[in-house]
């Protein structure tokens, strides 16, 4: 079938321009920049997914911006946890409200970004660490958290909550 050759093309392009963006893992050691780029590839694969029925042009629309802000995600993690010496809790939430902003890109539907308490004690979490690839695994399991349902986001919007 023509549409799952043009889909799967599609994936593997988009896989292989995130492979292939080396300022993604620049700071990183190459044990931690596997882990970044397993997650990336994963999220990649993800958008890409949701554009299966879609023609080629009407696919790019959906996906441009949202691996855009992906890769930008990646550079702000590879930056942060690769340069510890300069990290303060500052700093830290700083970058964090740009994630939230990019997450939110990335995810449109799923993505409930975590209060204001939840970013502090993420950001005093990961200034107190060193281990990269134990901060990059961290991060990545915080992102992942903060994706819900669609169907539970919509709930909430809405007021229709069960409780």
């Amino acid at each position: 079938m023509k549409t799952s050759n043009n889909f799967a093309r599609r994936e593997q392009l988009a896989v292989e321009r995130l492979l292939d963006d080396e300022r993604l893992t620049a700071n990183l050691d190459d044990a931690a920049a596997t882990v970044l780029l397993n997650w990336g590839v994963r999220i990649t694969k993800e958008v890409v997914a949701d554009t299966a029925t879609l023609t080629d042009e009407e696919a790019a629309a959906v996906m441009y911006p949202r691996l855009r802000a992906l890769r930008a995600v990646m550079r702000y993690a590879s930056s942060w946890f690769g340069k510890r010496g300069t990290a303060n809790v500052d700093k830290n939430r700083q970058i964090i409200g740009k994630i939230m902003v990019k997450t939110a890109v990335i995810h449109p539907n799923t993505f409930a970004p975590a209060d204001e308490a939840n970013q502090l004690q993420f950001a005093q979490e990961t200034n107190s660490r060193d281990d990269q690839i134990q901060l990059v695994n961290i991060f990545c399991a915080w992102l992942d958290l903060q994706l819900q349902p669609e169907i539970e986001i919509s709930q909430q919007e809405n007021g229709d909550s069960d409780e």
